[in-house]
């Protein structure tokens, strides 16, 4: 009868550690696609448009941009401006763009495209 404890017991713990071994891969899995960019760096160079007011827009602007986090009231946490980086020094005025995510994806996944606004 011990030895069938023991057997028992043995698989016991292995099947724990399995079943610890699945929830750490699921969770690893799932931090990688919560962090990872839905916009790749030069995106913009990838796609063909089919027209020249599209491929205009797709263009980057004149401007080197920068951008700056601050903490913001919850349940926002933060929020993030990007903007050109001449604004620093100059006295010039800029258009705005307001983007409010609504998507259920972080905000960070989509930086290219808030540099290529901003620029």
């Amino acid at each position: 009868m011990k030895k069938i404890l023991k057997v028992i017991g043995k698989i016991f713990v292995i099947i724990l550690i399995v079943i610890a071994v699945i929830a750490l891969i699921i969770t690893g899995l799932y931090l990688y696609a919560d962090n990872k960019p839905e916009i790749g760096k030069d995106y913009e160079k990838s796609i063909q448009t089919g027209g020249e007011l599209e491929a205009y827009y797709l263009e980057h602007g004149n401007y080197e941009t920068s951008k700056t986090t601050a903490k913001a009231e919850s349940p926002i946490s933060k929020y993030t401006i990007y903007y050109p980086s001449e604004m620093e020094s100059g006295n010039q005025t800029y258009p705005m763009i307001l983007m409010v995510n609504g998507t259920g994806f972080k905000a960070t996944k989509y930086e290219p495209q808030f540099e290529l606004f901003a620029s």
